[in-house]
């Protein structure tokens, strides 16, 4: 058993290398795993320069020879193809997006999907394919890290109990002799709290980030794998954990993982070195620091089970596979700003809502709702001023941002962040401030407050990144450092995060302006997780479909986060007089109908469009796609914890 456990764990993690590396190497996606911010940087700046240079070749071709020039433009996008740049003889530069007809008959299939076959099996390899598209789902700069754990055999089938699979096809199991065979079981991990940047610039004072995103991001992250699975032809069987189940699961995985860390850490100390390539004595400690890593998260809370998955060839008939996948997979991004000069119409956005909503089990499209809006209605500016005042106050001035009464930024102050932080560390706040430092005024608790250095538990992980990202910074013996060696006090970073803060409301007052279709995505909170996990899985499949059709589109919970009781009362206004919102006053007035999500669609920013039109902002499409910068991913070795 030991000899078959060592076989079985090599080839394992060289099948996760190796996978790894083929992304890296044949990708540009690839490149950017694991890339720092200043790495992703390095890489955009090249595919800017290369373009730029084949641009001004495609204008000097266009207008020699009186035609068109079309050019792959999907490098500025750090996509991997399909988005098309086009010069014109008199210099105009056009954009479009290839098209992927029959994604939308496809993905309606995934909502009925035969049972797949218990007793068949699924290499790694095509695990790993469907995993890794999952891995790249719409959520951007605050994309959350995702873990599955891959069961087979015995921990498979215990998964698959717990999970309370029932067939009345398949009355026998396979047994539970602990060999890799029968159906392989992803088992779905999440965090337990939705981390951002936006979080952890308000949460220090107090602030709640409420859009339930931890379950949002999940459920987009399913229905991508779930889609992914589908393509490749294979059937799944999917149930998100309840309570108890959770609980199990939990269980389940501590142990499976416990059990191969001990296995690959004896292996360590016995000096295993079997293996031929030189890699895997690295691979054997990567995966060691993984498991415990993961294993000491699940311990303290920070992840928690959120569904089991069976993958398998169908029982019965076959899936219709969509063999192009993939590549709309990789050529998809969610992008900030759409064309201004090319209309959508409410017409194509509601076919598209029909069509992501037939991708859900049915018992989930009743939980999820939309309403929408095109860029020409009183709606769309009144949401963007709502979600602006929710930032700046009510009455601040649109320019200056000042003079506001309320509002987010008034509760981040030096009192604030000490309360949060004398939370947990009591004794310090009264070592550093005195005793009676709640009864002191707002200049001397600031005076006072300066001899008080930050720490780095004090920052979460996207604020510190974004503070350490450029050099001016940097933690010294846990504490937050210039780089002149001076700590950086509270006060200083209370003004570094109102500022950070305050560009959040950058494009609020564009909201109307950025795409001709906006909608707001509501979700039943009688039903609660389940209700956001559906948000999620419809909202992937409008980004995805809109892809499919050639359209860009972007999803937001930071916006429902600042300003949900403000969009709730400009629904209930009701300014356009639309029939489809008030058809739901009735739910919205009683909170059973809450908005999660916002949506935005249109047709891809082309070269000469203009942005900011009339303003000091004012720049070019092509200036847009340089300053939207796609984030880069963490290392997908990390995230997909193959059996063995």
């Amino acid at each position: 058993m030991p000899e078959t456990m060592l076989q079985n764990s090599h080839a394992a993690l060289d099948v996760l290398q190796s996978f790894v590396a083929t992304e890296r190497a044949n990708s540009i996606l690839g490149k950017l795993l694991g890339a720092t911010i200043p790495e992703r940087d390095q890489i955009l700046d090249q595919e800017i320069t290369a373009f730029e240079s084949a641009l001004e070749s495609a204008k000097i071709q266009a207008r020699m020879q009186g035609k068109a020039i079309t050019l792959d433009s999907s490098g500025i996008s750090l996509t991997a193809g399909g988005d098309n740049w086009t010069v014109y003889p008199d210099g105009k530069q056009g954009r479009s997006y290839s098209q992927y007809p029959g994604f939308d008959l496809f993905l309606s299939q995934i909502a009925k999907l035969g049972e797949p076959d218990m007793n068949a099996t699924v290499a790694t390899d095509t695990l790993l394919e469907c995993a890794y598209h999952a891995f790249w789902s719409p959520s951007a700069t605050n994309w959350q890290p995702m873990r599955i754990i891959e069961l087979r055999g015995a921990d498979a089938n215990l998964a698959k109990r717990l999970a309370r699979f029932t067939s009345k096809e398949q009355t026998d199991e396979p047994g539970d002799s602990g060999e890799l065979a029968g159906a392989p079981v992803l088992l779905l991990l999440r965090r337990e709290h939705y981390e951002s940047l936006l979080g952890d610039v308000l949460e220090p004072f107090g602030l709640e980030v409420t859009a339930g995103e931890e379950l949002i991001d999940a459920g987009i992250f399913t229905q991508v794998l779930l889609a992914a699975v589908a393509a490749n032809g294979l059937a799944f069987r999917e149930v998100a954990l309840d309570t108890d189940q959770a609980v199990a699961a939990g269980v389940l995985a501590e142990r499976v993982l416990a059990t191969r860390l001990e296995f690959l850490e004896a292996q360590k100390l016995k000096g295993c070195s079997a293996h031929s390539e030189q890699s895997l004595p690295q691979a054997v400690a990567r995966e060691i620091a993984k498991l415990a890593a993961l294993h000491d998260a699940l311990q303290e809370g920070n992840y928690v089970p959120y569904s089991v998955v069976v993958v398998a060839p169908p029982l019965r008939g076959h899936v219709t596979p969509f063999a192009t996948f993939a590549t709309l997979s990789l050529a998809r991004s969610t992008q900030r700003v759409a064309s201004p000069t090319t209309e959508y119409s409410q017409t194509e956005l509601l076919a598209l809502w029909e069509a992501a909503c037939s991708s859900l089990p049915s018992c989930e499209r009743e939980l999820v709702h939309c309403v929408s809006f095109d860029w020409h209605m009183k709606t769309p500016r009144q949401i963007g001023e709502g979600m602006f005042e929710a930032l700046y106050g009510k009455g601040a001035n649109q320019e200056t941002k000042r003079g506001g009464t309320g509002g987010i930024l008034t509760n981040i102050s030096v009192r604030n962040f000490l309360g949060q932080v004398a939370k947990n560390s009591p004794e310090l706040i009264i070592e550093t401030l005195g005793s009676n430092w709640q009864t002191l005024d707002d200049a001397e608790l600031t005076e006072r407050a300066r001899n008080m250095p930050v720490r780095a538990q004090d920052l979460g992980r996207y604020l510190q990144e974004r503070i350490l990202r450029d050099g001016r910074y940097r933690l010294a013996k846990g504490i937050l450092v210039t780089a002149a060696q001076k700590f950086v006090s509270v006060p200083m970073l209370v003004r570094m995060m109102k500022s950070l803060a305050a560009t959040f409301g950058n494009f609020f007052l564009k909201f109307q302006n950025t795409h001709p279709q906006n909608a707001i995505l509501l979700a039943n909170s009688e039903a609660g997780s389940s209700a956001l996990r559906a948000i999620g899985r419809v909202g992937a499949a409008m980004t995805y479909l809109a892809r499919a059709r050639g359209a860009s589109s972007i999803i937001k919970s930071g916006p429902v986060d600042l300003a949900r009781d403000a969009i709730v009362q400009i629904l209930l206004a009701n300014p356009d007089q639309l029939p489809t919102v008030e058809a739901i006053r009735p739910g919205l007035q009683q909170g059973r109908w809450v908005p999660s999500l916002t949506f935005q669609i249109g047709m891809p920013l082309a070269g000469s469009d203009l942005v900011d039109v009339g303003t000091a902002g004012e720049h070019t499409g092509l200036e847009e796609r340089k300053r939207d910068k796609r984030p880069p991913r963490a290392d997908f070795t990390d995230h997909y914890f193959p059996a063995f």
